[in-house]
């Protein structure tokens, strides 16, 4: 993985649940878990990488690579543009703790 290919933006993004004045829980809000947005290099899947995927409960849409992040888990989100992508797997680059390989599904 070349540095110099990560040239879109995401932000990293926590669900945060609130409650009501009577104490009923709200639908979940969204926040960024970084200062500012992250490099990235966003990939949209074709289909037949799709169907290779051997996904059959999701259907992986984008491969994400991004400088690695230790907090990263699935249950954050990566917002690209206005297009919420929920985290399917992360993968550790290499396994040298540098880059993260973040297979994703676009949230409907």
């Amino acid at each position: 993985m070349n540095i110099g290919s990560l040239r879109q933006y995401i932000h990293i993004q926590a669900a945060t649940q609130t409650t009501d004045a009577g104490g009923g829980k709200t639908a979940a809000s969204w926040s960024d878990i970084t200062d500012g947005a992250v490099w990235a290099s966003v990939r949209p899947l074709s289909l037949k990488e799709q169907y290779q995927a051997g996904q059959l409960s999701t259907t992986i849409t984008h491969e994400v690579i991004i400088r690695y992040h230790s907090a990263l888990s699935r249950s954050h989100r990566l917002l690209f543009g206005s297009r919420a992508l929920r985290i399917e797997t992360i993968q550790n680059a290499d396994e040298r703790g540098i880059f993260q390989r973040v297979m994703c599904a676009e949230a409907q």
